[in-house]
């Protein structure tokens, strides 16, 4: 084989040499301590750890969630009397499952937080307003409370909800930085625009987003981002991050992709067959840790489809950088003879400015074909017909799917339910 073409190029590694130290490390704790990783690290890796090298490593199969929902506990090195803290997964796509932290872990994650707030510009005496809740087992809320006071940041833990008292905290508290999920904030937007309330007096100057991509796959802000700005013009620094992974990507001031983190995880995208990528192409992407003490995953594969770039960024680091979510590998869909991701029907609905007035729902018809059902507002006030919706949908060479309308309270109840952390624009039938 011509090294040049194989996989270890797209990876720029040489396919006989050793692991690095961090990596090999990660496997020999798996390796003594996993249930669930040693038996496969055994009969896939050299006896000898001297004689581990890239070639070995890339023959270890890929793990999941379908695994780590199978056999939750197994993924567990340590006693379960040394968690201190148990996460749950949010269950969009499945059902939750359990993550494990040790107090290790929990300074680790502090570390990973506090290194994505110093990339946003934060700094000690910023006043950060988090708008996602820290209780329900969220990874991500206790993620950012540990990284700011790591930082020496503070914070106004607020939560979702409650718009007037989220603006009257902004004012009184003068915080600078807000961590939300983009679509809440559009509609504390909403409320303060009615209420007579303009923002643009107070002392907030960031927004870190979670939860929902800001960036389009060239690095400029998408629809959801351009709506907030032309309301509020704020530094919106993306993130991407899911409980499983407990390390977060984050945009740069170059805006040239999310960061990762190299000393915390070993990032891979892999195309369809398990090799990697080329820099600029797509795939999906896949993780080890390094470091996590309670429960590391190897070659953990998330479903997420993303670009890659592992050439140096004009910001200064070095690091391993992603673009936004294209889309779930386990969502895409044959839909009309077409290969389609729900996701791009969001991104094609939200440009056409119905922000949180839509839900995608994914079903399976007889003989196992995937139909989707786009569920609009029975209101008089839309900013778009079907008509239009329709040619949004041409233009873009996707396939158009059936449009019902409910009425708009109904349907606001299903895009926010109370049980789920994030708003619910795809309803995944099928699962």
């Amino acid at each position: 084989m011509d090294l040049r073409q194989s996989p270890f190029a797209a990876q720029g590694l040489w396919s006989h040499s050793a692991l690095p130290s961090n990596l090999r490390k990660a496997l020999l704790y798996l390796k003594s301590k996993s249930p669930f990783y040693a038996p496969i690290i055994q009969a896939v890796m050299p006896k000898d750890p001297e004689r581990w090298t890239w070639e070995a490593f890339f023959q270890l199969p890929l793990s999941g969630k379908s695994d780590l929902a199978r056999f939750n506990d197994r993924f567990l090195c340590v006693s379960s009397r040394q968690i201190q803290e148990w996460t749950s997964t949010s269950g969009t796509t499945g059902t939750p499952v359990y993550v494990g932290l040790t107090e290790k872990d929990l300074r680790r994650l502090a570390q990973n937080e506090a290194w994505t707030f110093t990339l946003a510009g934060l700094r000690r005496g910023d006043v950060m307003q988090i708008m996602i809740t820290l209780d329900k087992r969220f990874m991500a809320g206790l993620a950012y409370w540990l990284g700011a006071r790591r930082l020496g940041i503070s914070v106004v833990r607020c939560g979702p909800g409650m718009a007037p008292v989220q603006w009257a905290v902004m004012s009184e508290r003068r915080v600078t930085v807000l961590l939300a999920v983009p679509s809440f904030l559009l509609r504390l937007l909403d409320y303060a625009e009615s209420h007579g309330i303009s923002p643009l007096g107070l002392s907030v100057r960031t927004l870190i987003a979670v939860g929902e991509p800001t960036l389009e796959d060239g690095g400029r802000p998408n629809a959801l981002a351009r709506e907030i700005l032309s309301r509020w013009p704020l530094k919106i620094v993306s993130t991407y991050a899911s409980t499983e992974l407990q390390t977060a990507f984050t945009e740069c001031p170059a805006g040239q992709g999310l960061h990762a983190q190299d000393e915390l995880v070993f990032t891979e995208v892999l195309d369809e067959d398990g090799n990697p990528v080329q820099d600029g192409a797509e795939g999906q992407l896949v993780f080890t840790h390094l470091g996590v003490e309670g429960m590391p995953l190897l070659r953990y594969a998330t479903g997420d489809m993303v670009r890659v770039w592992r050439s140096p960024c004009s910001c200064g680091l070095t690091s391993l950088r992603i673009g936004p979510v294209r889309g779930r590998k386990e969502r895409r869909l044959k839909f009309n003879g077409t290969t389609v991701y729900p996701e791009q029907y969001v991104a094609a609905m939200t440009d056409a400015g119905y922000l949180g007035n839509f839900q995608l729902r994914l079903s399976r018809l007889k003989e196992n074909h995937d139909h989707m059902t786009l569920v609009l507002p029975s209101c008089s006030t839309e900013p778009a017909s079907e008509e239009k919706i329709t040619l949004i949908f041409q233009q873009r060479a996707l396939p158009v799917p059936e449009i019902i309308r409910i009425p708009e309270d109904e349907l606001k109840q299903a895009i926010f339910p109370e049980s789920q952390r994030k708003p619910m624009y795809i309803l995944d039938q099928r699962i």
